[in-house]
């Protein structure tokens, strides 16, 4: 999973995010937003970039991605970390971005869209190499 988000807010606010799923198993792709409340420090205005790996019931489909997830996250003035849970799967994963003060560290309660389909991995634009590395990796040992 790759996203990009931000969040408004000192001590409580909004947040949201734009997201890309890739499969390993089936090789499906897909897009999602995501919004929510947030506590915690912000650090008024944030912005990042992350990436992370699922584990649980995605569904060949990735529509295990949708819906509520609780997600705590925390960052010093450019890398972070976060873990989410929800919809039966967890998301792990770290970031790069930056904030008006330094270091965030906050707790969320997002809903997540349903899955936008961009077909297969193989085909799809939005994956990068690595992700189609790790895919054939997956296919071969596994099949």
């Amino acid at each position: 999973m790759t996203s990009v988000g931000g969040g408004i807010g000192g001590i409580g606010g909004q947040n949201g995010s734009l997201s890309v799923v890739v499969n390993y198993n089936s090789g499906q792709v897909s897009g999602f937003a995501t919004g929510g409340l947030q506590v915690g420090w912000n650090g008024i205005a944030q912005a990042s970039v992350s990436t992370g790996f699922i584990y649980g019931a995605l569904g060949s489909n990735n529509s295990g991605f949708s819906g509520s997830f609780t997600t705590g996250s925390g960052s010093g003035a450019t890398f972070g970390g976060y873990g989410s849970f929800g919809n039966g799967v967890q998301v792990y994963g770290g970031s790069l971005g930056a904030s008006l003060t330094g270091a965030t560290g906050t707790l969320s309660r997002t809903a997540t869209s349903s899955p936008l389909q961009f077909g297969n991995i193989l085909g799809s634009l939005a994956v990068t190499p690595l992700d189609n590395a790790l895919s054939l990796a997956r296919q071969a040992v596994c099949q």
